[in-house]
């Protein structure tokens, strides 16, 4: 079952950032600082409580399974104006993928944006993530622009 996530959420969701996080810093130390918090309670609850925030979670037998976390912001600056939602966060325990779970939390932020008549939705997903770049794809989302590094 999909719902939105509560301040109630704070232990469970924690644990799901932390696993997401960790899978970061594993693959490029270089990059992500393994000390660094997502969320501390006062954070979670700003979060929650801001209405600009699309966060839900998928529930089972009373665990938080999955989660998914957007935003909605109005794009500016050398962009033309429009409002789009920003992916910051769809993770799914291990246990639980290949289970069309990340597939209904991605349609429901597509679901909200068309009801809030957003036409665009954007993410990032790091190349370390062979598995979200797949699914991504599958789900019909293309490369707009690319990031190139040089290590030195």
């Amino acid at each position: 079952m999909i719902r939105e996530m509560m301040n109630s959420d704070f232990k469970e969701v924690i644990v799901l950032i932390e696993e997401l996080s960790k899978m970061h810093v594993q693959a490029r130390p270089d990059v992500f600082d393994a000390a660094y918090e997502d969320y501390d309670q006062n954070s979670f609850e700003e979060m929650i409580n801001d209405q600009d925030y699309l966060k839900y979670v998928f529930v089972e037998n009373a665990e938080i399974l999955a989660l998914i976390i957007a935003k909605v912001f109005e794009r500016s600056g050398i962009y033309r104006k429009a409002k789009i939602i920003y992916i910051e966060d769809l993770y799914v325990k291990k246990k639980a993928r290949q289970k069309g779970i990340a597939k209904m939390l991605l349609k429901k932020i597509e679901d909200k944006a068309q009801m809030l008549k957003i036409q665009t939705i954007e993410l990032m997903v790091w190349d370390l993530n062979q598995e979200g770049l797949a699914f991504y794809d599958k789900m019909g989302y293309r490369n707009r622009s690319y990031i190139k590094e040089k290590i030195i």
